[in-house]
């Protein structure tokens, strides 16, 4: 028998290139933190890059990826908590940072 695994949280750290489809410059680099409901970390990570390339993001780029709690409000930064609650109705959601990601961004 299979075993059941239950879809949990994942925050990402990535960095992408802007594709001609993106109105944000394209050929710019970007930093961006995902949240992805998956059952797995490895599938996050697919779910993540699947998801940035259909939305016409080339070069993805995963730096960081850690499950972290599915209360998003216990997340500090309310961008994330916004971007959180979208990815546990919709499975995935993405903020795209104009300069470097500061430090702390991912502490979750």
């Amino acid at each position: 028998m299979a075993e059941k695994r239950t879809a949990k949280l994942y925050m990402l750290l990535l960095e992408a290139t802007a594709g001609p489809k993106i109105a944000k410059r394209p050929g710019l680099r970007r930093p961006i933190i995902g949240f992805v409901v998956a059952p797995a970390h490895g599938v996050a990570l697919e779910h993540a890059v699947f998801n940035l390339r259909a939305q016409g993001w080339d070069k993805v780029n995963v730096k960081n990826c850690k499950a972290v709690s599915a209360n998003p409000a216990l997340l500090k930064d309310p961008d994330q908590k916004t971007a959180a609650e979208k990815a546990l109705k919709n499975g995935a959601a993405f903020i795209v940072f104009a300069g470097k990601v500061k430090p702390g961004k991912m502490d979750a």
